[in-house]
């Protein structure tokens, strides 16, 4: 696929807005469009991953800057929508979650960062960022899903939407897939901060300090959420509370630190 870049990036946004829209159209009309936003979500995905994993083949690292992690992160966030489209709780995401991704490419094709720094390989580093790169995107998976379940709970208490609440997915299976996707966050955070400490110099070096400290208190925020599952029955507002308490000190952690390094100090 010799495709110019940006090229692969629009393409991505374009499939990920058809999908997008097919799925808004399942939810307000009762129509069933999954195959096809499935279909889209995977073309989008392929020019996507293709931009991103591309360069690999020729011996060049993977490119972590700003906007090239935002998109990374929103092609993982439709990869793991992809993989769990067969449940229904899930078809709902897709209609807040695609127009991200979308939103993020088309940020990528019009603001390319700079090429990656040359570093000597170590495979050790690569993991670590591998496995931070899917906690981010499964803890933001379910923040989003903290959002919907908030929408949906005020939807419930007004009855001129009940006829849209209706093609939702019901209350206690949105709440029982939340707490299901912050454990598997919860895990591969846990992974991330061990290999970080295993495999990265020095973790409380100067750039590194905010996202350490940060990262380690949306651990603890996420750890005490699903302990409060587990023996306190938090659910409802209480969990959404929580988890996007959690998430906010993970976004500030990543793409605070990037923003300020990157974007307005200018350094590498």
């Amino acid at each position: 696929m010799n495709l110019p870049p940006a090229l692969l990036l629009w393409i991505a946004a374009i499939a990920y807005l058809l999908a997008a829209w097919m799925i808004w159209h399942t939810l307000s009309r009762e129509q069933h469009h999954t195959l096809p936003a499935a279909i889209l979500g995977g073309v989008g995905l392929l020019a996507q991953g293709w931009y991103h994993l591309g360069p690999l083949a020729a011996g060049q690292p993977l490119n972590f800057a700003f906007f090239h992690a935002l998109s990374l992160v929103s092609g993982t966030l439709v990869a793991l929508w992809l993989a769990t489209l067969f449940r229904p709780a899930m078809r709902s995401l897709g209609a807040v979650l695609l127009p991200y991704a979308a939103i993020t490419t088309v940020i990528l094709a019009l603001f390319p960062d700079p090429a990656p720094v040359t570093e000597p390989h170590r495979w050790q580093l690569e993991l670590h960022a591998a496995i931070a790169v899917l906690a981010y995107a499964s803890l933001s998976l379910a923040a989003i899903q903290a959002v919907l379940l908030w929408l949906l709970d005020r939807i419930l208490r007004q009855p001129r939407y009940l006829p849209l609440a209706s093609r939702l997915p019901p209350l206690q299976a949105m709440d029982k897939l939340l707490f299901r996707i912050v454990a598997v966050g919860f895990l591969l955070l846990s992974l991330t901060l061990l290999s970080g400490i295993l495999f990265v110099d020095d973790l409380f070096a100067q750039h590194l300090v905010h996202k350490t400290v940060l990262s380690m208190l949306a651990w603890l925020v996420f750890g005490i959420l699903l302990l409060g599952r587990v023996f306190r029955g938090w659910r409802g507002r209480v969990a959404v509370r929580w988890t996007l308490s959690g998430m906010t000190l993970l976004l500030l952690a990543y793409f605070g630190s990037k923003l300020v390094i990157e974007l307005i100090l200018q350094r590498t």
